[in-house]
Parts: structure tokens; sequence; C-alpha cells
């Protein structure tokens, strides 16, 4: 399910001019195709041997007689993206949205293509859901992030496609194939995807949730013993793409991305504290401060060379330092906060003293991704004065607010909301190591707890 769109007011550091352009291969097939047997080994070929080329399956319901499992699975993505291209035989390769047949030198297509720079940027993460971590589920639902830069000086429209494929499926098809890769599973919100409209230089954000299904059904009475494939994370891929199907009917792909959906990381990064640079507690017109957040470690082993991103949903605050690289090395259940290295913003002299400053906190490991939104609120120099956190008690004073206790695994082990001043007991934590999530109104304050 798509779940929103951000417009982000940073420009990446990644910007150069003309970006390296990955290859979409669009591959519709059958397995009850007997041309499509070679054609599925050339295109897997293909897949191993180019790391520029993002490969996708669609199945037909023809030519025989509509038994594709893969069709079946998901009849309505698979459709629309046969029909999209008006398509009427398999196998049938496209490569950015041109024909190339069902044979011929696909190579040196994907090699012509990737030779020209293209107009944007497109990374792509996923998150698994907590809650499943370590379990046999964990992977199946989540969270994918497409991050996409423009590095054009004209104005970009396009359909921005996210789908979900699965490779290492054994099933002896009909026409020979035993195993079955780059299937498509899913697409999200669907196979017409989301539009998108990017100024020049600009990036934008969306993040969709996706659910992985668990089972892929073989027809019955094909084969006796093969009933069905139990569908595992570890061998999904995420695949994006942005397809001109807008400006000139050309269909043309101007950029392609993927990456597994399952990632061996759990972080967690809360807003900590603003210090504004008069130091008297509240931003003003024209005036810069500093922006700390905290990233937790909830996983099962140390990280480093992890990625901080800020971004601002207000015109009136300029993003000076968005992004913050860091190498320290962050111990299985420690916290990193960026005194070092803080996010710098400015208030611009239309700024007016009081304005929401909705902001939003993104931490990135290889592909993997967490997010967090907050309103900064009035600037408070001394967060940490609202509570006072100590190995038998919590004391807070504020006019709303929540109280989060969690163990180093992730389960959530308490869960207080109250108003005012309270003494939260925690005599009835075992012994270990926590950490307390603090939630009011103006600020969010992560602190590790150890109970003796």
């Amino acid at each position: 399910m798509y779940k929103k769109i951000v417009f982000l007011t940073l420009i990446s550091m990644l910007l150069t001019y003309g970006a390296e352009r990955k290859v979409l291969g669009e591959l519709l097939t059958s397995t009850t195709c007997g041309p499509c047997k070679n054609a599925d080994a050339h295109f897997d070929q293909m897949a191993n041997n180019y790391d520029y080329l993002v490969p996708i399956c669609y199945h037909v319901w023809w030519p025989g007689d509509g038994s594709d499992p893969f069709y079946w699975n998901n009849p309505n993505d698979n459709k629309s993206r046969n029909n999209y291209y008006g398509n009427n035989y398999v196998p049938h390769l496209f490569v950015n949205g041109t024909d190339q047949g069902s044979s011929g030198s696909w190579e040196s297509v994907v090699d012509d293509f990737h030779s020209i720079p293209a107009p944007v940027f497109i990374d792509v993460y996923t998150k698994n859901n907590v809650s499943a971590l370590k379990a046999d589920d964990y992977g199946k639902t989540g969270s994918i992030m497409v991050h996409i830069v423009s590095d054009t000086a004209d104005q970009i429209k396009a359909q921005l496609r996210v789908a979900i494929t699965i490779d290492g499926v054994e099933y002896h098809a009909p026409n020979g194939v035993n195993e079955h890769n780059h299937a498509m599973l899913d697409m999200y919100p669907s196979a017409w995807g989301s539009t998108i409209t990017l100024a020049p230089a600009a990036d934008t954000i969306l993040e969709f949730d996706y659910t992985i299904q668990d089972t892929i059904y073989f027809p019955e009475g094909l084969n006796p013993d093969e009933l069905y494939h139990v569908v595992d994370p570890e061998s999904c891929n995420v695949v994006v793409f942005m397809q001109d199907d807008i400006n000139d009917n050309t269909m043309s792909v101007y950029q392609a991305n993927m990456c597994d959906v399952v990632k061996p990381y759990n972080m967690e990064i809360v807003y900590s504290n603003m210090k504004d640079a008069n130091d008297n507690g509240k931003l003003e017109p024209g005036e810069e401060a500093e922006v700390f957040v905290t990233v937790t470690n909830n996983g099962d082993a140390s990280v480093k060379d992890i990625k901080l991103m800020m971004d601002a949903n207000n015109p009136h605050i300029q993003l000076i330092d968005s992004i913050v690289d860091v190498s320290d090395n962050i111990g299985q259940g420690e916290s990193y906060k960026n005194d070092a290295k803080p996010f710098k913003i400015k208030a611009t002299d239309e700024y007016t003293e009081g304005e929401e400053l909705n902001a939003r906190f993104i931490v990135t490991k290889d592909t993997y991704y967490n997010m967090s939104s907050t309103n900064l609120g009035i600037v408070e120099n001394k967060i940490d004065n609202f509570a006072e956190i100590t190995n038998g008690s919590i004391h807070i004073n504020a006019s709303k607010w929540e109280v989060l206790i969690f163990s180093i695994d992730g389960t959530k082990t308490k869960e207080i909301k109250g108003n005012g001043a309270k003494e939260i007991s925690l005599k009835d934590l075992n012994t270990g190591l926590y950490f307390v999530k603090i939630i009011t109104n103006e600020r969010t304050l992560l602190k590790k707890l150890i109970i003796p």
C-alpha cells in the first residue's frame, strides 16, 4: 500500500552531471510456452553477468492452457503490464521500454542504454517490521523507500513503478523450465504506479508498505509432488523504475534500480534537541540552529558507516547541512548522537517566530532505512529538563507525555501515557539493558537504561 509522498528540500550530495543509468529488462514469458525456455535461460544469464541490468518477468495466461502459476499468483498486474505494451506473443523482451522481440543481441542493447547518462538518480531501501525480528516470517512485511534525485535542468513527469520479484522457485513447468527467477509477485500501489513530478535539481521520497504472500500454488494434476512453493523473503527483491507514459507516450524508462528485501539491521532514529545560535531558546528570522538526533542500534550486531538525512517541510527553513556520514562503530544496543556533526538549518527572513517546524529524519545503512517525523517546536537547549531517568524510576513533568520502554531485542515491555508531573517506578523490570522513549508534543527523548 502506498503511504505518502514526502517532498524534500535537501539537495543530494550525490548530485553530479549525468547519473549512471541502470537498465530495465522486462521479459514477458509463460511456463506453457516452449520457446520461452531458451529465452528465460538467456535472460537469467544476462542478469547474472550485468550488475546494471534490473530484471523482471511478467507471466501471461497463454499460449497453453492458462495454467501458469506465476500469472495466477497476480493476474491483474501481470495482465496490466502485458496490455501496457500491447503484447500478443511470448517470449517478448522490452529493454527500457523499447521492443526487442523474442530473441537477438539483447546484451548489446543493454550496453547501449547503459552508456547513456540518466536524468535522475534512484536509490531504493527497505526496512522489515521489527515485531517480526528473528521470527520465521521476518521480512514478509515492512516498508520500501524510494529516493529520487533529478539531475537535469528540465521538469520531469513520469510514473514510478515499484515491484517485488522472486528468484529460485523450483517448479517443473510444462515447457521444461525447472527454476524460475525474476517473477513479479506484486506491484505497489498497482501496475499503474505513482505519478511523479520533479522540478529541476529537486528530489523526492516515496514510501510504501509491502506484504509478501506465504505461498505460490502450482496447478493441480501436473506434478503430484509439486503442489506449492513456500515464499522465502530472502529470495525476493524490490524493483523500481521511472517510465514516461505521460509526456510523449514513448514508454521510455528514465532510470531503474533494485535491492534485496530482507535487511539484517534494526536502527531507530529520533529527534534529540535543537540549539539556536543566539542561545535564547527560540528560533528567530535569519538565525541558524543546530539539530541533533539519536540513533539506536537495536540489531543483532554492531554497525558503522551509516548515513543520516534530514528534511524540513517548511519553505521558511533552509537546510544548510542535511546529510551526515557517520563512520563511528555503534555496538549492539548502543546509541549515537550527532553532537560532532549536527544538522544545520537557517530560518529565512520570512520566517515567523512560532511557525511549525515539521521535520523528518532518516537513517540508512547500505539499502536499509528507517524514518521518523517530529515537530521541532520551540527550541529547547536543555531538553532533558522535562525528564530524569534513573535505574529505579522516571521523573517526568510535561503537559502531555507518553513513555515507552523496550528490551534490547525490540520488545515493548512498558507503555504509559499521562499529563503533568509523575514518577514512574521501574522496579518491575528485570536486570538488563533497556531503551526508554519519552514523547511529548514538542520533542522526543531516547535514553539507554541499565537495570542492575
